[in-house]
Formats: C-alpha cells, structure tokens, sequence
C-alpha cells in the first residue's frame, strides 16, 4: 500500500482534493475530518462535517455513511485498481453548548471571608449600570493580590468606567468559616442569537428601498420575521414580529437627500425561531425584487441566468422561500432590465463624432501616414474632415459592395458585390479601366449610383492618395463589435471592465507573441510566411539587370510579361511593392539574383525592402505597455469638481408630424383606386426592370414567341400595348440572355479551375506520402541476417 492516500470530495458542488502523508490503515475519524476542515477553511467549534459515499456495489444504490474510525478505513482501502468513489461531504452546524459562567465569575471557591450572601450581593448592586451598558470583567494576577476591574462601556458616545478594587489578606483565608454556595445549574433555554445582517451604527443606504431589500433578504435567510411599525419619507422603524423580542431597526433619512442611515439597532434576537410559525413570515412570500437581488449575487453582470424552475430551487435553498413559476420568471426578467446598457451619447450625430475625433487627437496626432476606413455615415465623413485634416479617408468596400448590389436590376447580386470587390482591388491603373468600362458596360445603373455617390479615389486601391497597405474594409471593427456582443448589453461601468479586459489580454498575448521568435526573424509573422513561399517560385524567374547603381532590374514572369523592378526605390510596374509596402514575387526575384554577390547587395538585407512597420521591433513596441484593469469602485479617488458635476438627462425630442389620433370616421371612397394605381405603377416598373427571357409576365401570364412585320417578338400570352405587359424583341431578348449566362459560366469557371488547382496539390501530397510509406515498410521489413543491410 501506498504511503500517501489521496482522497477526492466534493462540497457545495465543488471538487477538492486533499493528500494523507500517512498509511491508509492509520487513518482514523478524526484526522480526516481535522484535515477537510483545514482544506475547507472551516471552524471545528461552530460546525462539523458528515461524509458519505456510493460503494458501488452490484444490487446497492444506497449510499454509506462515514461516522467512525471503522468507515473510514473501509472507504479508503476498498480501492481497486487506485480508483475510488468521490467522498461527498456536507456541513452541518453544531447544537450550541449551554451557557456557562466564566470561572473566575462563579463564587465557588472563593470565600467570603466573614461577609454573607446579603452583603455580597449589596455591594454588586453597587456596581450596577443602566441596562444600556456592556460589563466586562477583567481579573489580573500580581504576587499575593487580585485586582478586578469592570469597565463599563456605553453604546451611545460617552464611555464611563467604573472600577472595583478588592484586595485579601491570603493568610487570613483559610481560617475562618466559608458556607457552601448554592449549586447554580445553567439554563438549557436557547439564548440570544444574532440576525445575520450586519448593520452598524450609521451605516447609510442610497435610500429606503435598499434598506429594505437587504432585511428582508437576511430575514429569509436567517429564518426571522419583522414588522414594519412606522415607514415614511423621515423614519423607517422595524421590531420582531414575536412581542417580547429585543430585536429591533430604527434608520432615518438625511436632509435634503434620499440617503438612510442606520440610528438604532440592537442584532440580537432573544425569541426563538420555533415561533416563527405563528408570526407573519409563515404568511410572507418571495418577489420579483428578492430573486433579482439573489440572481445578482450569484451570476453578478451576467446576462445569462438559469431557466425559472431552477431559480426556485436556488432560492428556496438559499433562502428557504418558495417562490412560483411566474415570480422565478419575473425576477430573470428584472435582473437582465438592471445589467441593460444605456446610451452614452445621444447618437452618431455631429457633435458625437466631433466630440470623440477632439479626444481621439490628443493621443493620435494628425498625419498624412494615417488612413481612416469607415463607412459612409454622413456624420463621420464630416468629422474626419473637420478634425483631421492631413490623414486621408478611405470607404470600407464591403458596405460598399453591399450598396451597390442593391441598385441592380435582373441579374445576380452576390456576383456583382464579388465582381466590384475584385474591381477594387487592382493594382495597376490601367488594368482598372480597362476592368471599369466593362463593369460599367454590364451594370449601369450599378455604376451611375458610384458615380453619383462616390468617387474613384475613395474605394479603388490603386487610385488612394494614402498608404492603406492592404486594408480596405472595417472587418477588424466589426470583429470587435462580435467579441463584445454580449458585454454591449451591459450597463457603462461592467462594459467598460469587460472592454478593459479582453483588451488588456489581448496586449499581454501579442507581447509574447512577438518576443518568441529568434533573432533571425526580423518581419513580422504575416510577412515572414508570405516571403517564406513566394520564395520557390520567386528563384525561377528570369531577372536582367539594368542599373547596378540605382538596382534597377527587368523581371520577366511564368507568362512572358516584362516587370521593372527598384530596389533603391521600391517599387515594382505590378504596383504590388509599392501598395503592399513588402517585396512582391518580381521584387523577390530581384534580390535572389544578387543575394549571392557581396559586391552587387552592399549590405542590403531583405528586411531592408519591408517598412518599418512590419518589422519585429515595432511590432513588440507597440505592445510593450501593460494595459491594467480598472480597479474597484471602492478604491477610486474622484476629485471634489468630479463629484461637484450634475449629468442632467437630454431631454426627449419629439417625434415630428402630427400626434396621432384614433379617429372612427368614413373610409375614403378614393382609397380603392389609389391602391388600384399603386399596382398598376408596380407592375409597369418591374416590366421596365426585366432582362433576358423571363418565364412569366408580372401579371401571371406565359412567355410565348410571336411574330408580327416580319419580327419576332418575347411577349406575354395577355399582351396589350398598356405597358403593363411583356414584350421584347427576340434579338435583344437573346443578348441579354447569352450575357447573363456568360456571367455564370465565368463565374463557375473559376470555381473549377479553383478546385482543379487544390486537387492537383493533394494529389501531389498524396504521392509524396505514399513514398513515405515505401521507404518506411522497407526499413520495417527488411531481412535482419543480411549483412549488406
């Protein structure tokens, strides 16, 4: 058997473990319960525990108490194979120990020396104070003498003291006559118990509400009822609802504020709790506010609570009260109102937007290196104007995709949002207009809502005044939003810890994220990768060189296109190098041609070609700060003008138009015919719309192909000459069908060549593995006895 047991327990639902340095046969009762107690943190005086456990026996579900020496050595040696059942230990309080006089209290061996019990008992009443006062008694020992001091302490502000002194010859003791005092038996009654509140003297609540919640919480809690005796907007006084009780509650409220503040207050019970069935707690039920404040207390600034029927459970085990379905629901309900944020600002207005770009140039200045891609709010593009005049502004073209698609007609969107995204994204200005003038060509009124709207140099990447590198969308923004989604729920101050948070994890990550690599890697991971496999088709391009002085170079790709390429410059006639800020392919090639000669490289490294801002050192120094949680508000030190301030709240704009009315009068005779007209109008715009050949007509009718003056015609079944029907030549009918088809096949072109190109590579994966294996089962299998091997 193993010198060290360990022995898993679980204890309000949570698992601990503890380990016994000793022998599992020497275990006794006692020291497991010592030893669980002082992994628990528990007193031994006040509680003690109760242990059971599942044998796990085959026929036997009940389970086996652990109550002596005997059990324990049974749980702990019945393990097999080092496994046993999880110990599961409760807390159950002691029966309290009758009262008892102190020793040095009790008349019992002390002698009266000649005085009786009559005039012992006339000099205590000496002694006696008011009934508002705390005695302690204090006996010290010095030499031959005893000195009893009482000092006396008054609950209010003054303190008096009272000191007794009595002073015994002890030689003279033990010759005269000492009479037996009487047996005094302690009293088994209960004695007094406390309310479990907590209250002090002067303690103060933000108002009577609050007061109120937090009694009526410990009331259940601790299983006492009360009584409201007096409670209005001066004085809030409670008793005990048994009548001789002393427990009692009295607070009054501060002037001029709706503060309460704790005057009165004696925490001990001197009734029973065996009374409270007769009282009014038997009568009293849980609210909406006590499962509120319970659900805080055990999911605080969480959002997501249990379902009702386990909150009543929760609340009948942490305050003994059962509470209904509806009430559990109603309190959910009540503690999700009090976690919902609430606005900050009065929206995305002017003011708002100036007011965050004032207080966001204190910390960034004003640069032309510096881009701002947003959305094309009104208020935002003003304020970034107004504010930050050297930086540029660029639109984020997702959300511009996503409006241009909206304004075309008969044809598929999704493949329009793809296709002006890819638009967007050339390189080079004049394959971007040659690629415009064909987008414009298919989408025209996709095109004119741009150009009404926008202009080039706001969304094409090769015509941005700035240095975007290669962002051109708010997705990091958006990713932001979708991380705090649930914390934007929140009130201000829990949403900003949470933003604080993950913010503050996020920098710590980042940091050693960027102090893991070696001294050799001298870009950042995203370069590094990029470079690391560009590299092998990089080499086998066909480089001539043009200017070694100014490291011009010619660079011929896989296709037979000629690329100029500037080392000194960095620049490249893709425009690739010169957007991107880092090497591309043909840039590569160039200086793979002259790594290999000192005399034609001059020192110049490959991170010399990247800009500073992909480089490792800026990286870490970017995140070198530490980023600290804000601490409790307890802890804050808010300036006096701080507290001096009065937020007062925007006052509530009203809704323009006129009020609305509910009015009962006669329906309009004109309302049929205006609706009448309104389809009318509908239907000839979407016969306007159509392109190709459409299977219906929007009045429900068939295609079907007609011929008249020697054409023919796409036309509905029902065709009249009311523009609300379908008709079409059968020519331009066939165009633009042949176009729309065109797109398809384009499209779907590309995704089989995609996936043509991804089959090729695990095929060639596939191949290379299967060599793996070829070499492996020769190795594995080959003949041990030949020597050659």
């Amino acid at each position: 058997m193993k010198e060290n047991v360990i022995i898993y327990f679980k204890f309000q639902g949570r698992m601990y473990n503890v380990m016994m340095k000793t022998l599992g046969e020497k275990i006794t009762f006692s020291m497991l319960e010592d030893r669980l107690m002082t992994k628990l943190g528990l007193d031994g005086n006040k509680v003690k525990l109760h242990m059971r456990y599942n044998p796990r026996l085959f026929g036997v579900e009940e389970e086996m108490n652990v109550c002596d020496d005997e059990d324990v050595c049974v749980y702990v040696t019945s393990a097999k194979n080092n496994r046993r059942s999880v110990l599961v230990v409760e807390e159950i309080s002691k029966p309290p120990e009758p009262e008892q006089l102190p020793e040095h209290l009790s008349r019992v061996g002390n002698s009266s020396v000649g005085k009786s019990y009559t005039e012992l008992n006339s000099e205590e009443d000496e002694m006696r104070v008011d009934d508002g006062a705390l005695i302690v008694l204090l006996e010290e020992e010095q030499g031959t003498q005893h000195q009893l001091e009482a000092i006396v302490e008054d609950h209010g502000t003054q303190e008096d003291e009272t000191r007794y002194d009595e002073s015994m010859d002890n030689s003279d003791r033990g010759e005269q006559y000492v009479e037996s005092p009487p047996a005094v038996e302690p009293g088994m009654f209960k004695k007094e118990w406390e309310d479990g509140i907590g209250l002090t003297l002067r303690q103060e609540f933000p108002n009577k509400a609050a007061l109120h919640e937090v009694v009526d919480r410990a009331a259940f809690a601790n299983s006492f009822g009360y009584v409201i005796k007096k409670s209005d907007k001066e004085r809030y006084v409670l008793k005990c609802a048994k009548e001789s009780c002393s427990w009692r509650l009295r607070a009054s409220n501060i002037s001029t504020t709706d503060i309460f503040s704790i005057r009165r207050y004696n925490k001990m019970h001197s009734c029973t709790r065996l009374s409270k069935g007769s009282s009014r707690l038997r009568k009293r039920k849980g609210n909406p506010q006590l499962v509120a404040a319970l659900l805080h207390d055990h999911f605080p600034g969480q959002l997501e609570t249990p379902v009702p029927s386990i909150i009543m459970e929760l609340v009948q085990t942490k305050l003994g009260v059962k509470v209904s379905y509806s009430t559990a629901l109603r309190g959910k309900y009540h503690a999700i109102y009090d976690l919902k944020a609430f606005a900050v600002l009065d929206g995305e207005n002017d003011a708002s937007w100036e007011w965050f770009f004032e207080k966001l140039k204190t910390v960034v200045p004003d640069t032309s290196e510096l881009v701002f891609m947003t959305d094309r709010n009104a208020s935002l593009i003003k304020a970034i104007r107004n504010v930050y005049t050297a930086a540029h502004h660029g639109y984020c073209i997702w959300h511009l995709s996503q409006n241009v698609k909206g304004h075309a007609t008969h044809t598929n969107r999704d493949v329009l949002a793809w296709k002006f995204q890819e638009l967007s994204r050339v390189y080079v200005v004049a394959d971007f207009n040659r690629a415009y003038d064909g987008f414009k060509l298919r989408y025209p009124k996709a095109t004119k809502y741009l150009e009404d709207t926008t202009v080039k140099e706001k969304w094409a990447r090769c015509c941005f005044p700035g240095e975007r590198y290669n962002l051109d969308t708010s997705n990091c923004v958006e990713s932001l939003n979708n991380v705090f989604k649930n914390a934007r729920k929140y009130s201000l101050i829990p949403m900003v810890d949470a933003i604080i948070k993950k913010i503050s994890g996020w920098f710590n990550e980042h940091r050693m994220e960027a102090a893991s690599g070696s001294l050799e890697n001298k870009m950042v991971p995203l370069v590094e990768n990029y470079l690391h496999d560009l590299w092998v088709f990089a080499e086998k391009l066909k480089v001539v060189e043009l200017n070694s002085f100014e490291r011009e170079y010619v660079v011929t790709c896989d296709k037979g296109i000629d690329y100029t390429v500037s080392l000194v410059l960095k620049t490249c006639s893709c425009k690739v190098f010169d957007i991107q800020k880092y090497p591309c392919i043909h840039a590569l090639a160039a200086f793979i041609n002259i790594m290999d000669d000192e005399d034609r490289r001059r020192g110049l490294e490959l991170h010399d070609l990247v800009t500073k801002y992909y480089w490792v050192e800026l990286w870490a120094l970017a995140y070198y700060r530490t980023i600290y949680l804000v601490p409790d508000r307890s802890q804050w030190e808010v300036p006096d003008e701080v507290k001096a301030l009065k937020i007062v709240p925007l006052s509530k704009k009203p809704k323009k138009g006129r009020k609305k009315m509910l009015r009962l009068c006669e329906r309009d005779p004109y309302y049929d015919d205006m609706k009448v007209a309104k389809r009318a109008i509908d239907q000839m715009e979407m016969v306007a719309m159509m392109e190709g050949i459409p299977k219906f007509c929007p009045c429900g009718g068939s295609i079907v192909e007609t011929r008249k003056d020697e054409k023919r015609y796409y036309q509905c079944e029902k065709f009249k000459d009311d523009r609300m029907h379908i008709r079409k030549l059968w020519d331009k009918a066939m165009e633009e069908e042949v176009s729309s088809l065109r797109e398809s096949v384009d499209y779907n072109r590309k995704k089989v060549l995609n996936h043509e190109y991804l089959i090729e590579e695990m095929q060639k994966e596939l191949k290379a593995h299967r060599a793996e294996i070829v070499n492996v089962s020769k190795v594995v299998f080959r003949n041990p006895m030949d020597p050659k091997k």
